[in-house]
C-alpha cells in the first residue's frame, strides 16, 4: 500500500514538474511613468487640450533593417498643460513623445532609452505666427530682386517688377515666439540679411523695410 502511494505521489510530482517546465510563468511587465508639460516654444505658457502621443521604437533586422515606431498611449493635456502616461518599459528600447495642437507646429521627437521607470519630459511646440512685411523699393535693381522670410533660400516670398517703384505688403505664416530673419536677393546675388524681427506666437507682426 505504501509502495503504491509513493509511486502515485512520484507520478503526480513528475506531471507537475513537466507542466511547470512547459508553461513558464509569464514575465510581469515593468511599469514606467512619463509625465511633463506641453509649453509654447521659448516660454512658460502652457498649451491646454493638446494631444500627446507616446511612441515606442524598435529596430527591425540588422544591417539594412528599419525602425518601427508605434503609438503605445495617447492622452490630452489639462488646462495647465500637464500630461502623464503609464506604460510597459519592456516593450521597446527607445521611447519618444510628440504633441499636436491647433495652430501649433508639431515638435521634433526627443528619444530616450529607459534608464529609470520615471521620466519627466517637457514638450515645447512652436505656435503659429504671421508676419506682414511692407516692402518699399525705389526702384528695384532688376526684375530678379526678391525678398525671403526665415532664410528659406529655395522658396522666395516676393518678386519685384523692374519698372517703377514698389510699395507692397505680403504675409507669411512662421514659427512664433522667436526672431525671424528677412533676406534680400539682388539680381540673383547671394542673399544678405536685411533685418531680424521678433514675432509673437498666435499674433501678426507688422514690419516695413526699405532698400
Amino acid at each position: 500500500m505504501k509502495k503504491t502511494f509513493f509511486l502515485f505521489a512520484a507520478l503526480l510530482l513528475s506531471i507537475f514538474l513537466a507542466c511547470k517546465k512547459d508553461n513558464p510563468k509569464p514575465t510581469t511587465p515593468t511599469q514606467g511613468v512619463v509625465s511633463g508639460l506641453v509649453l509654447q516654444l521659448n516660454s512658460t505658457t502652457p498649451v491646454p487640450n493638446a494631444t500627446v502621443n507616446l511612441y515606442s521604437s524598435v529596430w527591425s533586422g540588422g544591417l539594412g533593417g528599419s525602425e518601427i515606431s508605434r503609438i503605445v498611449a495617447t492622452t490630452t493635456t489639462n488646462d495647465k498643460g500637464e500630461y502623464t502616461f503609464t506604460y510597459d518599459t519592456n516593450s521597446s528600447t527607445e521611447h519618444f513623445v510628440k504633441a499636436y495642437a491647433t495652430n501649433y507646429y508639431t515638435n521634433n521627437n526627443t528619444r530616450w532609452t529607459i534608464e529609470s521607470n520615471k521620466q519627466v519630459r517637457d514638450i515645447f511646440i512652436a505656435p503659429y505666427a504671421w508676419i506682414a512685411v511692407r516692402v518699399i523699393n525705389l526702384p528695384p535693381v532688376s526684375s530678379n530682386d526678391e525678398i525671403a522670410i526665415g532664410g528659406d533660400w529655395g522658396g522666395h516670398d516676393q518678386n519685384f517688377s523692374k519698372t517703377g517703384s514698389c510699395d507692397t505688403v505680403f504675409i507669411k505664416k512662421i514659427r512664433g515666439n522667436q526672431k525671424t530673419r528677412l533676406y534680400k536677393f539682388i539680381n540673383f546675388v547671394a542673399p544678405g540679411i536685411i533685418d531680424s524681427v521678433y514675432c509673437k506666437g498666435l499674433d501678426t507682426t507688422y514690419h516695413t523695410i526699405t532698400y
